[in-house]
């Protein structure tokens, strides 16, 4: 064993390249083959899984398999008799009558694309949303950008707006001002006293 910097000691690294028929793992992770059950002693191949791959990463793999043999009883039936369990393992087989965008051998990754929904309900129930939900407050906002003819049409609006106004507004106030200062003027008007020779 040789140590790195005199502290840690390195154990042996085995390196094997894997390849999948023509597909070299080096060149493509997304070599795969078929995934296969093999005899203990003999190494045959017993049982050949339909639609489940290895390959060089397993998300990879797993990504391009497709469900085939969670479709057929038989399938599952063969696969777990080959499964040691002590507790049996009740699977029951998909059902295909159910399937709408989605096949039984579309793959693991077109399923995933579509985020596992076989099909969008568009009904929508903002009242049983509510009633689920139970929200204390509800805040949306709207945002738009105005128009030049919007801004103009707003301007023209103030500018009559306040020209009636003012026109309706100004000749009560000048009254009022004139009638106070009429006021004054006579209260504080000084007197002159006239003699008479």
């Amino acid at each position: 064993m040789t140590s790195i910097g005199g502290r840690c000691p390195m154990t042996s690294l085995y390196h094997s390249e894997r390849s999948f028929e023509t597909c070299d793992c080096a060149s493509s992770a997304k070599c795969v083959r078929k995934s296969a059950l093999l005899n203990n002693t003999s190494g045959a191949v017993i049982f050949t899984v339909p639609g489940i791959y290895i390959g060089c990463y397993v998300v990879e793999a797993l990504l391009q398999s497709d469900l085939t043999c969670f479709y057929n009883q038989t399938c599952i039936t063969q696969l777990q008799s080959y499964l040691f369990s002590r507790v049996p393992i009740n699977v029951t087989v998909l059902d295909k009558s159910v399937l709408l965008n989605f096949s039984e051998n579309s793959t693991v990754e077109a399923i995933i694309d579509e985020l596992m929904v076989d099909e969008w309900d568009k009904l929508i129930l903002y009242k049983n949303y509510y009633n689920e939900c139970k929200p204390t407050k509800c805040i949306y906002t709207y945002e738009t950008k105005y128009s030049i003819i919007y801004i103009i049409t707003i301007l023209a609006g103030l500018i009559g707006g306040l020209t009636t106004a003012l026109k309706l507004i100004v000749p009560r106030v000048v009254s009022v001002i004139a009638f106070c200062l009429r006021k004054w003027k006579l209260r504080h008007a000084t007197i002159m006293p006239t003699i008479q020779t």
